[in-house]
């Protein structure tokens, strides 16, 4: 029994750096894209300066893109990264859960 214990536990852990590196990655992708659209359409000073007003850059270049253009995978990133990682936490909490039970 203590084997299917320790399996859990470890599943738990395993699952729950999934999920934060999913969420890292997914960010990162959403941050280096949005960057990339605001330097195509505003040019290298207006993205540069992006970055200092960064939480703008992610809310206003997905939606941008998808709206002018009808690509909506980048939004889909961007603000989809939370709820893999709430997910995957969740997951996580369970396994672990059942295997710390007396």
């Amino acid at each position: 029994m203590s084997i299917i214990r320790s399996l859990l536990r470890f599943l738990s852990i395993a699952i729950a750096g999934l999920g934060y590196i999913a969420a890292f990655c997914m960010g990162l992708y959403g941050l280096f894209f949005s960057f990339d659209i605001v330097k195509i359409v505003l040019g290298p000073v207006a993205a540069f300066l992006s970055l200092i007003v960064f939480p703008v850059l992610l809310a206003v270049a997905p939606w941008y893109l998808g709206l002018s253009v009808g690509n909506w995978s980048l939004l889909f990133i961007t603000y989809g990264a939370m709820p893999v990682f709430w997910i995957c936490l969740g997951i996580s909490t369970a396994l672990y859960e059942l295997g710390s039970e007396d």
